[in-house]
């Protein structure tokens, strides 16, 4: 990734049309620095303004286009006195760049990364495709390292190092100095310099200090116990995690219906395994677990490619759309690109069948593609993440 950001990539690719006029990058990146600044705190928007820069052949009237071209009006009013059509380049300059800053958390980085795995299928790059693919190839490397830290550092449950007791010799000094002005070897520099006969004038001094002393000595001790027992707490969590997903495997049995896995048509099965994985294991995952979950479907739907239209009409038939309806609610419905479980969420909520036509515009994908089981699970395993992460990030 370029250094300086896409911005400043596009404009070498002699992809952003300002001319030679280096107060126009200038503008472009103040833009890009008030659509960055929302997207750090609005991680759903984060996710939809992704979905949209992941496809350069995303038809023009898409929504996130309409709101990026409103900040960069707000800083180049006259774009369009320049630009008569939008400029879709200078646009997805900036989305790229604001998605970029945005991604600078472990939240937007994770949001970023997921929905760009969920997608991979309609995305599709124009000239900037190695600047993007080496952004998301760096992205993706950072989550994997950070979930792999969780997941495999914790894999022998060992009892953390509890802190040291607050240091007692200090306290005492410090308790020493609040109960009057002089100590076992006389009069002491900074002390309390009420002697307990003086009553009110003594408490006055004696309380506040001895508080505050307690409070430092135990306060530090404190701090350094809960960062142990949160280390713990994460170790047998780890460990949790990995013995749920051995024991559903095995047992075959599907945690959201309350149902054996052979119960289920191989699309809604294909769903529901997704599911049930994203639920067992919430937050960041590790690359393993994409593999993981592919070889569980491989196991259960083996030699299966399943069409598009199929898998969602599966999803939106009124025998399934309460479990699904259920499945999907952290999953926002939006105008314009969205994802595969967004599109079921909309049809399914509305009691309406898909049509081919918004299969394309929607999901970027053809309505008559066909998918391998494995890998599409893996598809709806990476949307539900992005979605969890970005909806319950704080």
């Amino acid at each position: 990734m370029h250094e300086k950001g896409f911005l400043q990539a596009f404009l070498d690719l002699q992809l952003l049309e300002i001319g030679d006029d280096d107060a126009r990058l200038a503008t472009l990146q103040q833009a890009s620095n008030a659509l960055s600044d929302r997207l750090r705190t609005d991680l759903p928007a984060l996710a939809r303004y992704t979905r949209a820069a992941l496809d350069e052949k995303i038809p023009p009237d898409e929504p996130v286009f309409d709101e990026v071209e409103a900040a960069i009006k707000e800083v180049w009013k006259t774009i369009r006195n320049k630009h008569r059509t939008r400029p879709a380049t200078i646009i997805r300059a900036v989305l790229w760049d604001a998605i970029q800053r945005a991604a600078n958390t472990d939240k937007g980085a994770a949001t970023v990364v997921y929905v760009a795995k969920s997608a991979v299928r309609c995305s599709r790059f124009g000239n900037e495709e190695a600047v993007c693919k080496s952004f998301l190839t760096a992205l993706q490397q950072r989550v994997a390292a950070d979930a792999e830290l969780e997941w495999e550092g914790a894999s022998s449950l060992a009892a953390p190092n509890l802190p040291d007791l607050p240091d007692i010799k200090a306290l005492s000094h410090q308790l020493m100095l609040a109960v009057g002005p002089e100590g076992p070897d006389g009069p002491v520099a900074g002390a309390n310099p009420q002697w307990p006969s003086a009553n009110r004038p003594w408490s006055v001094e004696f309380g506040p200090r001895a508080a505050r002393a307690i409070a430092e000595s135990f306060s530090a001790y404190g701090e350094a116990l809960f960062d142990s027992l949160v280390k713990l707490h994460t170790q047998q969590a780890s460990i949790a995690r990995k013995t749920n997903l051995l024991w559903w495997a095995k047992a075959q049995y599907c945690l959201t219906l309350n149902r054996a896995f052979d119960d289920f048509d191989a699309h809604t099965r294909t769903f529901f395994l997704a599911v049930d994985a994203s639920t067992i294991v919430p937050g960041a995952t590790p690359p393993s677990l994409e593999h993981y979950l592919q070889h569980v479907v491989a196991t259960q739907i083996p030699n299966k490619t399943i069409k598009l239209s199929d898998f969602v009409r599966a999803l939106t038939d009124s025998n399934n759309a309460p479990q699904v309806i259920a499945a999907l609610a952290h999953v926002p419905v939006c105008s314009g690109r969205c994802g595969i479980l967004a599109y079921v969420k909309e049809l399914t909520s509305a009691g309406s069948s898909p049509s081919a036509d918004t299969f394309k515009t929607r999901i970027g994908i053809a309505a008559t593609t066909s998918i391998p089981a494995p890998e599409l699970a893996t598809l709806v395993f990476y949307e539900l993440k992005s979605h969890e992460i970005a909806n319950n990030a704080p």
